[in-house]
């Protein structure tokens, strides 16, 4: 059974109500507005949706038991990254619509459901003070290979989902970010659940506390300003 949250006041005590039950990591909402969307992000939490058999949808509130963290220096660039790197470049909120399209397109199960996607559109045009929604393109001459959207809460950034269609596409997409990231004087990359080629390129993980502790820290100092509108040419950045 799942922890209810109604208010936004009921977010400070998510993690230890989590603890408290069989919850382990999600606590649900039906809330879909932007207030609660921004706050459960400032809080550290990662924001999802789900959807019952009664096409009921739900707001999912997780707060993961471990996060990855990428803290730049530790990135980790292999060959054949850099030689899939080769012709492609990557943008900064170059073409959000077509970042979306792609990553729905990918996964099937994909949990940007309608409310969700109609959320992220919204703070996309319209951003709160010290948080917004952005979208990173890469681009193999003029074809969409790959991309990612995400959230930028005061000097940390993390990713939501993501999306490839060319060998080497998505590890390529992964570490030009990361540059652009680290260039921009972004805090660290939060990114997320633990998956093994999060760690292939250099992330680590935090227990729930020690996570929260430090990107709420980092959610709280000025945002990075991060070069949108730019074209970067992965392999330069990757050198």
């Amino acid at each position: 059974m799942y922890d209810v949250i109604r208010t936004v006041e009921d977010l400070a005590d998510v993690p230890q109500r989590l603890d408290a039950t069989d919850s382990e990591e999600f606590a649900i909402s039906q809330r879909f507005d932007r207030e609660f969307f921004v706050a459960v992000c400032r809080h550290g939490f990662l924001p999802m949706a789900a959807q019952t058999d009664t096409n009921t949808f739900w707001f999912l509130v997780k707060c993961h038991r471990q996060r990855e963290v990428l803290d730049f220096p530790n990135l980790h660039i292999s060959r054949s990254t850099r030689r899939a790197a080769r012709g492609k470049t990557i943008t900064i909120n170059g073409n959000f619509p077509a970042v979306i399209d792609g990553i729905t397109a990918a996964h099937e199960q994909s949990w940007l459901l309608p409310p969700y996607v109609e959320l992220l559109f919204d703070l996309y045009a319209h951003p709160e003070p010290g948080f917004s929604v952005c979208s990173f393109e890469v681009y193999d001459e003029e074809t969409l290979v790959a991309g990612e959207v995400g959230y930028q809460c005061g000097s940390v950034y993390t990713s939501l989902s993501g999306f490839y269609t060319a060998s080497g596409a998505g590890m390529v997409q992964l570490c030009a970010t990361a540059r652009l990231l680290e260039s921009a004087e972004v805090a660290f990359w939060d990114l997320g659940m633990v998956v093994p080629y999060k760690e292939q390129i250099g992330a680590r993980r935090l227990d729930r506390y020690r996570f929260l502790e430090r990107f709420c820290a980092a959610a709280a100092e000025p945002p990075a300003e991060l070069p949108s509108g730019h074209i970067r040419e992965c392999r330069l950045l990757l050198s």
